[in-house]
């Protein structure tokens, strides 16, 4: 029944339904979100649609579109998502608008996968930025932007995130080296905004006394914000040098 219910969504994109198109895309997000993890292999099909829908100039329905991608995107998670909707900023069609709906729509991912595939991505952007010529002026300001879309979705990766006490170590030195060097206010605010959120909601769930009240428990917490606090030292004289800044 399953698969005859995605096949009919799938056979719903023909111009035959397109009065019912704004409908039928709200019950495949609904269909992404009761899937789940365990969905991406039955849906790959209608994100593919989908996503060709959303990169269509003329589609009248980008707002139904976006929000049945966000609700893929929390349901699969940003791994499995960009393994069948890749970003393509290298090439002629980027997907750039994944990153928007990335900034929004991630909960309790993996900051591992962050740290592995989004701060080398950035960093390879950083380079191509380096090989642009002064000439070609819109491509070197596309390139910037893609930059700050990348780190504008730390904060969401910092939202109860599955791997903390693991993953912090791995990307603590770029993002404190990032939080230093950059001139980019928006990315340092970014950034902060994202330390903060790890430590806060950690800090609630260590001092709470009905662990079921919240998404982790006390000795995961615990465990998060020693992994984290380890690097305080580090951090302090960079947060304290950005306050010196904006308070002069």
């Amino acid at each position: 029944v399953l698969m005859y219910i995605i096949k009919l969504l799938e056979d719903s994109f023909s111009i035959k339904y397109h009065h019912n198109m704004d409908f039928l895309i709200v019950v495949q997000a609904h269909l992404f979100t009761r899937l789940g993890k365990n969905g991406a292999s039955l849906v790959d099909a209608l994100l593919l649609k989908l996503a060709n829908l959303r990169n269509s100039k003329d589609f009248r329905y980008n707002d139904s579109v976006s929000f049945a991608l966000a609700k893929a995107l929390r349901a699969l998670g940003p791994e499995q998502f960009l393994s069948i909707l890749p970003l393509n900023l290298h090439t002629n069609d980027p997907q750039d608008w994944i990153l928007k709906v990335m900034q929004k729509s991630v909960e309790s991912a993996s900051l591992m996968f962050f740290s592995s595939y989004f701060i080398p991505l950035s960093k390879k952007i950083l380079g191509v930025q380096k090989t642009i010529s002064i000439q070609e002026k819109w491509k070197l300001n596309k390139f910037k932007l893609y930059f700050k879309q990348i780190w504008a979705c730390f904060p969401s990766f910092c939202n109860y995130p599955s791997d903390t006490a693991e993953a912090f170590p791995y990307l603590a030195k770029d993002v404190g080296t990032l939080l230093a060097s950059t001139n980019s206010t928006d990315i340092q605010q970014k950034l902060c905004i994202g330390l903060k959120r790890l430590m806060t909601q950690n800090l609630e769930c260590a001092m709470s006394t009905d662990e079921s009240a919240h998404f982790y428990t006390t000795k995961t917490a615990k465990a998060n914000l020693a992994s984290i606090t380890k690097y305080a030292p580090n951090y302090i004289p960079i947060l304290f040098n950005l306050y010196a800044k904006t308070a002069a």
